[in-house]
């Protein structure tokens, strides 16, 4: 017989999904889509047990935000890995962060930040987890890119810019744009190590 799940196991898992659902909603529908309504439906629970889970909009994107860098995180250091064992470890690692930054979850992230800029509960919610994901991206540089690559200025520099671009990338960058790219920000990394 199957062993019952705890009360705290219940709600670790409700909270789960509904995080899923809140990266799902924004990456397809954007934050003004992203409804508590729809993300509450997509989890398969009311809208009452999302809000007994996150008193505001901002608690759940804030929980889902983090849940969302830590998952993108594995991505990265698996890709990042891979590409150490490129010729051009340099290029492969950009390409590797390009090819990250270019996911759908990540889309729930552009516009988590975007819609921070003009609402303070998210912006205040959101402030801690993004300087405890870039701590984290600096961490994990250090583990896996080329000597001199993994100073905080230099990862947070390609890793900027690679978001810069790839927000771009929805009103047109055309592939040729993105290969001089991705060889510029290498360039640039080079020189600076």
């Amino acid at each position: 017989m199957a062993q019952r799940r705890t009360q705290t196991e219940r709600s670790a898992a409700t909270r789960a999904r509904l995080c899923a659902a809140a990266i799902e909603s924004l990456a397809e529908r954007g934050y003004a889509g992203a409804t508590t309504a729809d993300i509450a439906a997509r989890a398969g629970c009311s809208q009452g047990a999302l809000f007994r889970h996150y008193p505001t909009k901002a608690d759940l994107f804030a929980d889902a935000a983090e849940a969302l860098y830590d998952d993108v995180r594995e991505v990265v250091r698996a890709r990042l890995e891979s590409a150490g064992e490129a010729t051009d470890a340099v290029a492969a690692s950009v390409r590797a962060l390009w090819d990250v930054f270019r996911l759908p979850s990540m889309t729930a992230s552009y516009e988590l930040v975007m819609a921070a800029r003009t609402d303070p509960a998210l912006r205040e919610a959101l402030r801690p987890v993004l300087e405890r994901n870039t701590a984290a991206n600096v961490t994990l540089a250090a583990g896996v890119l080329p000597q001199g690559l993994a100073t905080p200025g230099i990862v947070n520099l390609v890793i900027w810019a690679i978001q810069g671009a790839a927000m771009d990338a929805f009103v047109g960058v055309v592939d040729q744009e993105v290969d001089e790219l991705i060889q510029t920000i290498a360039t640039l990394a080079r020189a600076l190590s």
